[in-house]
């Protein structure tokens, strides 16, 4: 510390100037010479001296370890002290100031020397500590993780304001505290204690993390599911000095991970349904299309009634599905117009019936109908409400097994439906109506509502089950997409049922008491005044029949009725084979094992039991081996394809077929 100021505080003026000429021999600035306690505190304000040759024995009201004792509190300089004799309760007092040094009287250069260099060195020690204690203090406050430090025996050394924070405990109320005091951790699922982290270091010697689903319980009872780690403390020699506990709250982050989760799941649920949408669509409308190409096909035969009668019901089929997907696209985007005008209940259902009645005579459903005897008028678009009931007697009808009751039961309430706001751009319709609409509808119905009337119908089907009922009415939504499903359908009737009777001022509710119960659909809509203007007729567009289902033995294989029938004609009328019929796997299996065919034509979709299934039995039994399998089938995946090689098929033809390419398929096999 040569070059240093030095004050110095000695009331024996000899000694004071031999202090002096010493030190200043020895390359030392001395700043002054004081002679008494009070003196001191004025010249280290004045003089700002970096350190202090301190007599104990003062004249005066101030020795020289009160003024040591201040000085060291309010400016950090070290004080060396002294001596010659003190009494001991004076050397404890001194003591108790922290020295950095004594010099006995009378001293040598030498030892004063020294004693300087021992001081300085010490001081400079204490400051880089303090130094780092700051550093270190600052840096556990600004960091984002709660900190701990403990002992070797695990106690609470320092905690930074995060640590409090999370466990509840201040620094001063934790210190000396066993850590698992502090630190009360349980598992969240079990609620169990988990081990502290910090007594597996201690007892392990390494670095160690909690383990997933573990909460900390504050000292107010609030629980946080955190993470952390635990390291050791070791010194040069890498004995244990205690542990550094870090943690950290992650709420946030599990409540974002959730979140991420759900999103994730929802999305590939969205996907899913997409991609097995894309797959129905084409297998829906393939199946239609295949008996129109055969029927054009064979036009120039002499069944021409039979086959024009097919086409027509088929291309119906294939316009409704067209009309569906594009009603639901003018709903979504919000660009549907009802044709509102006065309407009675009866011509609706009356006209829903008629639309119905095909499907009800192919599966031998009895419809029962239960109407008011008053007339029921609505105001409402007689086409639109329609589609809303054959929609719903259709579903009915589909999903009921075969000779079902179905019943559509309507009856007068008092208060009209109070209709929820509807999805998408629907909402934005009825605003769309110009004023002058307004006025003229108001004027047919004598300006009001009169009560709401409540359509029931009710099937003996498959009923719902409780977790689907919430998703019946969602769009391309259906429970189940299995192969076996012989329904048909895009999913889509009961959204464009839902968003159709809402956009009409009315509700509609999906009931059922679970699978095999059977399901009830309740429309309600609002009741118009009698009306002064006639009553509306929906158009009826006629209705055409299904036309009757003639050297190799082929047996066809087809739920759907018309695709199956158009096959037999041109196989058996027009190329003169034998044919047989099956419409399901199970029938399949039996008219296989009597008929014995030579080549089977098996559609995929069917119900009871798929076609990849039905191709596997057949293989299995004796004297099939060498029968020709065709796939006949609307799925045109190259994974569908694949799946129809593994079951043992021996080519696959996508609907519509055109007849060389089945010809071909034929006659290769006679070849």
């Amino acid at each position: 510390m040569p070059g240093a100021r030095i004050l110095v505080v000695e009331d024996e003026a000899i000694v004071a100037r031999d202090l002096r000429m010493t030190l200043e021999r020895l390359g030392y600035d001395v700043a002054a010479t004081v002679a008494t306690g009070g003196d001191a505190l004025d010249a280290v304000e004045s003089h700002r001296p970096e350190l202090v040759l301190m007599d104990i024995s003062l004249r005066g009201p101030m020795d020289g370890v009160e003024a040591a004792a201040i000085i060291r509190e309010r400016h950090q300089i070290p004080v060396v002290y002294l001596t010659a004799h003190a009494d001991e309760s004076t050397l404890q007092r001194a003591k108790i100031t922290e020295p950095f040094g004594y010099v006995l009287k009378p001293f040598d250069e030498r030892e004063l020397h020294t004693a300087i260099q021992m001081a300085a060195h010490k001081h400079r020690l204490e400051q880089e500590l303090r130094n780092s204690r700051q550093w270190l203090a600052t840096t556990l406050r600004s960091i984002g993780d709660a900190v701990v430090a403990t002992s070797a025996d695990g106690r609470v050394l320092l905690m930074n304001p995060i640590a409090e924070e999370l466990t509840g405990w201040s620094e001063s109320e934790a210190a000396g505290r066993p850590l698992d005091e502090v630190f009360q951790i349980v598992n969240e699922r079990t609620r169990s204690p988990v081990d502290s982290p910090v007594a597996r270091v201690l007892a392990e010697g390494m670095i160690v993390g909690l383990a997933n689903h573990t909460l900390l319980i504050a000292r107010d009872g609030v629980e946080r599911p955190i993470d952390d780690s635990a390291a050791p403390i070791r010194d040069d020699d890498q004995t244990l000095l205690g542990v550094v506990l870090v943690f950290r709250d992650v709420s946030e982050r599990r409540r974002l991970q959730r979140a991420l989760e759900e999103r994730a799941r929802e999305l590939e649920e969205a996907h899913r349904r997409k991609d097995e949408f894309l797959a129905m669509l084409a297998h829906e409308l393939r199946n239609p299309l295949a008996p129109i190409r055969t029927g054009l096909e064979l036009l120039s035969g002499d069944e021409h009634a039979d086959i024009v009668t097919t086409m027509r019901e088929q291309v119906a089929h294939v316009a409704r599905l067209v009309d569906d997907l594009l009603d639901v696209s003018r709903i979504t985007r919000g660009r549907i117009e009802l044709r509102r005008q006065p309407v009675e209940l009866k011509t609706v259902v009356a006209r829903a019936a008629e639309m119905a009645q095909p499907l009800f005579d192919e599966r031998r459903h009895k419809l029962e109908l239960a109407l008011p005897q008053e007339a029921v008028v609505l105001d409402a678009d007689p086409v639109r409400l329609t589609q809303v009931f054959s929609n719903l007697l259709n579903n009915a009808a589909k999903f009921s097994p075969e000779g079902s009751r179905v019943r559509l039961a309507a009856e007068r309430v008092g208060d009209p439906p109070q209709p929820p706001l509807i999805k998408g751009g629907c909402q934005a319709d009825e605003p769309r109506l110009s004023q002058g609409r307004r006025q003229a509808d108001e004027s047919a119905f004598g300006g009001g509502v009169d009560g709401a009337v409540v359509v029931r119908v009710q099937d003996e089907g498959i009923g719902i089950a409780a977790d689907w009922l919430p998703h019946v009415f969602d769009l391309f939504s259906q429970a189940d997409y299995s192969l076996e499903r012989s329904q048909g359908g895009l999913g889509i009737g009961l959204t464009l049922v839902q968003n159709l009777v809402q956009m009409h001022g009315g509700t509609v509710e999906a009931r059922s008491d679970g699978p095999g119960r059977g399901s009830e659909f309740v429309v309600t809509l609002p009741v118009a005044h009698r009306p002064q203007t006639p009553l509306a007729e929906p158009a009826t567009p006629a209705h055409s029949p299904s036309p009757p289902a003639g050297p190799r033995r082929i047996l066809v294989v087809d739920d759907n009725t018309a695709s199956a029938r158009m096959s037999e004609l041109l196989l058996q009328s027009v190329w003169g084979h034998e044919v047989a019929r099956a419409h399901s796997g199970l029938e399949a299996i039996e008219v296989a094992q009597s008929f014995r065919p030579e080549v089977v034509l098996l559609d995929i979709g069917l119900p009871g039991m798929n076609g990849y299934e039905v191709a596997e039995r057949l293989r299995q039994l004796s004297g099939f081996d060498d029968v020709l399998l065709v796939a006949l089938t609307g799925y045109g995946d190259e994974e569908d394809r694949l799946a129809a090689r593994q079951a043992g098929f021996d080519h696959y033809l996508v609907k519509p077929v055109s007849i060389d390419a089945l010809g071909a398929v034929l006659d290769g096999a006679a070849g």
